[in-house]
């Protein structure tokens, strides 16, 4: 198969090539097509995941949130991780 890449992608193939991470610019554009595919399978698993609290709010089934305890969470936890990170 032959494929024409814009002169900018050429560019990017060219310099990660060059960079000598890669043994061709053939290589570099797999790595790049599988990245994608990894990257949209996991936004399909993410929607699907999603599915059923959409559908839940969809129904009026949701409930408001707690600002006031989020944000307490959140600062516990980030107090937490400061305090395992300075020992």
């Amino acid at each position: 198969m032959t494929v024409s890449v814009s002169s900018e992608v050429q560019q990017l193939v060219e310099r990660e090539f060059a960079l000598g991470t890669y043994e061709s610019p053939d290589d570099v554009l797999l790595e790049a097509v599988c990245l994608l595919r990894d990257r949209n399978q996991k936004l399909r698993e993410l929607r699907e995941a999603m599915r059923p609290a959409l559908e839940s709010l969809d129904r009026g089934e949701g409930r408001p949130l707690d600002m006031a305890r989020i944000k307490e969470e959140a600062q516990r936890k980030f107090d937490a991780a400061r305090a395992a990170k300075g020992k």
